[in-house]
């Protein structure tokens, strides 16, 4: 009995503890960690919250971008934070559904490190296509690529495209070429000019597009159509892949073991906040659907989603990659790159170069030279006054030619003259709703020659067809002005050398 009596008194004084800890909570600021760039729909979300969250709570609730290594970085960093209910982490089904599968080795456990706090948004995948084709449906694009075994190649520039686009190939039973890009809109960019035949991506980096009449949505990866697009059937409605569901999701943890009484308050702050019709209506400008959820339901959510996806990965025959080896490179940078000159990861064509120069692991000297033409001048005559930054919209980017010519010259002038693009690449960046400033470091001018002398070392080789192929390779070298620029990782789309 006494032994009862004592068990009772610690359980109570247990609760009692908590309690109190949870209303002194919280006493100093709050950081949300994303393991994303700055102007991902997964930043602009948790800053939404953030906002809503120091209303709620009189506290202020502070974003800290940790991007890179697909989102290990930033999940690494919030398993070994003290459980205190300072720290909070609004990441993906990339870190805790998707990782697991797809490296060998996490410095993580999705489900063992986390407290699951609430439910916040999933965020459909779409197939699109290049509209001059003659692909009307998915099944015409399933007919297409069984037409030419090993020809269609297809585009994506994170994992749920990776992943979706591998699994919709295995229960189509086509034989397609995977392309990896850095980011959505380099991928989709391709699909636009032909370089790639179909490609994979969230709703969130392609709607404006396909709005706009550049590419077609063929289908949505959800298990359901999506209410943002009404009109796209769902992958599953194709014959032969009854079924087929794969999304991806947004959600808020806490490191594990947050006193569950934080947890509680903290989900209801949130849920609440997702009620509101103003969350709702800014959350589905950016093509996602809400899904408040309690912590249980979520931990239940993660358990079958990380289930589902390791069947669909497994299924697709997608190896792991050794964290040392992996082509992922967010995080990378190269040692001789001055801080204002951050990685710019591109995906393009390369002048001058051809697919079979190359072998894996061998370094070719290349030199790099533009000559600055009247849209650059202006456009950079802007950038550079008084030294300003200019404001690129995402959809402007998207929807408009000029747009679109705007960002395919930062990115070709980059390598040369060095760019300073708000510590992360302008892909992802201008990929994701939102804005993003860029600034060179000095006046460029009409008729400016710009060169810049790289070595290339090629990494890994695909060919895409007959006399072309993708090659992704190591690019570093040295501006005009003695400035060291990198290009750590990019992909280029090579032709073989004509024949003589």
């Amino acid at each position: 009995m006494r032994y009862l009596k004592t068990c009772v008194l610690l359980l109570a004084g247990v609760m009692t503890s908590q309690l109190a800890w949870s209303q002194e909570y919280p006493s100093k600021p709050i950081k949300i960690v994303v393991p994303f760039a700055a102007g991902s729909a997964t930043d602009i979300v948790a800053r939404l919250l953030a906002d809503e969250l120091r209303a709620a709570f009189n506290q202020n609730f502070v974003v800290d971008n940790k991007p890179g290594a697909s989102a290990q970085i930033g999940a690494e960093l919030v398993a070994k934070s003290p459980a205190d209910g300072y720290t909070l982490f609004v990441t993906t089904n990339t870190s805790h559904s998707a990782n697991p599968f797809l490296f060998k080795k996490l410095p993580y456990d999705p489900i063992q490190d986390f407290a699951p706090v609430a439910g916040i948004m999933n965020i459909p995948v779409i197939v699109v296509v290049d509209p001059k084709l003659p692909i009307n449906s998915l099944q015409d694009l399933v007919a297409y690529a069984k037409a030419r075994p090993g020809q269609v190649s297809f585009g994506y520039g994170n994992s749920i495209g990776q992943v979706v686009g591998a699994s919709f190939a295995k229960a189509a039973g086509i034989e397609v070429v995977s392309v990896p890009y850095k980011s959505s809109p380099q991928a989709m960019t391709d699909v636009m000019g032909g370089q790639v035949v179909y490609g994979v991506t969230d709703m969130a980096a392609g709607q404006a597009i396909v709005k706009a009449g550049k590419l077609r949505a063929r289908g949505v990866s959800s298990e359901k159509r999506s209410s943002l697009m009404p009109d796209l059937p769902a992958i599953s409605e194709t014959p032969g892949l009854a079924g087929f569901e794969l999304t991806a999701w947004v959600a808020m943890f806490a490191p594990a073991g947050t006193p569950k009484a934080i947890v509680d308050r903290l989900s209801a702050e949130v849920r609440k906040s997702l009620a509101k019709p103003e969350m709702r209506e800014r959350i589905t400008q950016f093509a996602a659907e809400v899904t408040p959820s309690t912590p249980e339901q979520l931990a239940d959510f993660v358990k079958v989603q990380l289930a589902n996806w390791g069947r669909r990965i497994k299924d697709a025959g997608i190896e792991p990659d050794d964290p040392k080896e992996s082509m992922n490179l967010d995080a990378v940078g190269c040692e001789s790159t001055p801080s204002a000159f951050p990685t710019i990861s591109t995906r393009t064509t390369m002048a001058g170069l051809y697919y079979d120069q190359f072998e894996v692991g061998r370094t070719i000297k290349h030199a790099v030279t533009r000559t600055v033409t009247e849209m650059d001048n202006t456009l950079f005559s802007v950038m550079t006054m008084n030294n300003q930054p200019l404001h690129i919209d995402a959809q402007f980017a998207a929807e408009s030619e000029f747009g679109q010519r705007l960002v395919n010259s930062i990115f070709t002038l980059g390598l040369i003259i060095g760019i300073s693009v708000n510590d992360t690449t302008l892909g992802t960046t201008i990929a994701n709703l939102g804005m993003t400033d860029v600034r060179f470091p000095k006046p460029v001018f009409h008729g400016d020659t710009l060169s810049a002398e790289t070595e290339i070392i090629a990494k890994r080789m695909s060919k895409s067809r007959a006399d072309a192929g993708i090659v992704e390779f190591e690019h570093r070298g040295r501006n005009q002005r003695g400035e060291s620029v990198c290009v750590c990782r990019r992909s280029a789309f090579m032709k073989c050398r004509p024949a003589t």
